[in-house]
């Protein structure tokens, strides 16, 4: 089974990163995926923040510089909020328009790296 996935500059687009995001949330043993600078988008921000709000198994999400939007950045920070995965990190900060108010919240949170 896959434990690591490195994804990065592959400019995937929104519909590839829900596709991913789902795919990953249904898995048992995918404990890393990088899938950074990929212009993603809103859409897949939201399907990434549903993965973060169910994922257990995730320890390192690397979804920085993907254009994700003060909204999705939002539901990212709600996640956050509802995740029992204390043992996640995870790297959003950089290069996603997420809006001051949003940096500021999402920051707040010690999983955030």
């Amino acid at each position: 089974s896959v434990q690591a996935l490195f994804i990065q500059s592959n400019g995937l687009g929104e519909e590839a990163g829900v596709a991913i995001a789902e795919a990953v949330a249904e898995s048992q043993s995918l404990e890393v995926l990088r899938i950074q600078d990929n212009k993603l988008g809103a859409k897949a921000g939201h399907a990434f923040a549903e993965l973060l709000a169910a994922s257990v198994v995730l320890e390192h999400l690397d979804i920085t510089k993907n254009g994700l939007g003060t909204e999705a950045g939002l539901a990212i920070a709600e996640a956050l909020e509802k995740s029992s995965n204390d043992g996640l990190k995870l790297e959003v900060l950089k290069d996603n328009g997420l809006g001051k108010d949003v940096l500021e919240r999402i920051k707040k949170d010690e999983r955030v790296c």
